[in-house]
């Protein structure tokens, strides 16, 4: 057991379908055996290796709190990280906040300390990290080009009866049939520009709420950071 590596928790003891050196991650593969920590398809962290092992063999487990390497850049955690934030597996004796592409969890944060990152890698924090909902944000819609006329007032237009109202007499004389052409075109155009605006509107608004939902979430560490 390397130094500084364990704090508190219990012990189980796990069958190695890999070689185990003490102190690394534990995961367990899809026929639950041992295998090193890694960003890897279907695996789930059981906990810290206790002692050496070879294929076959079966090693104490400890699951806790433990400190572990901090991962680089943007993987690593500052010391005014939120309690609870989910931790993910880097490599085998490696964390970070952000998790690669399989994002295996390794249970959650509690502390930045001098010697790495303190995460409490008991059975329910493993679950509570595996389970949490990733973040996502939603980028507002793209900005039309263009001149859109016309104003928002939250209701849409009604093209088909702009274009009617615009209908000449019974026998209608070629410039009437022009200027009838030339306003239902122009009503046409206006209408459907805020019909534009009114959904454009209501759809950035859309976001803009949700995207304060999911921040909001973030905040409390019930969503995965995005």
């Amino acid at each position: 057991m390397k130094s500084g590596k364990q704090a508190f928790g219990s012990l189980v003891l796990v069958a190695l379908a890999a070689a185990m050196e003490e102190g690394s991650i534990v995961c367990r593969n899809a026929a639950g055996t041992g295998v090193v920590g890694a960003d890897a398809a279907s695996i789930q962290v059981a906990g810290l290796a206790q002692q050496d092992g070879a294929i076959g063999d079966e090693i104490n487990v400890f699951q806790g709190l433990v400190v572990l390497d901090n991962g680089a850049a943007g993987e690593a955690f500052a010391g005014t990280e939120k309690v609870g934030t989910q931790v993910y597996v880097i490599d085998a004796e490696t964390v970070g906040k952000v998790g690669g592409t399989y994002k295996v969890a390794a249970g959650l944060f509690v502390a930045l300390l001098p010697e790495g990152v303190l995460v409490d890698m008991s059975p329910a924090a493993i679950a509570a990290a595996q389970n949490a909902i990733p973040g996502v944000h939603i980028a507002d819609a793209a900005a039309l080009t263009g001149t859109l006329t016309g104003t928002v007032n939250g209701a849409l237009v009604d093209v088909v009866a702009a274009a009617g109202a615009c209908a000449g007499g019974a026998t209608p004389t070629a410039t009437q049939v022009d200027t009838a052409i030339a306003t239902a075109v122009a009503s046409i155009v206006t209408g459907v520009n805020e019909q534009n605006k009114e959904l454009m509107t209501t759809l950035n608004a859309a976001v803009a709420k949700a995207n304060a939902i999911l921040a909001a979430l973030e905040a409390k560490a019930i969503l995965a950071a995005s």
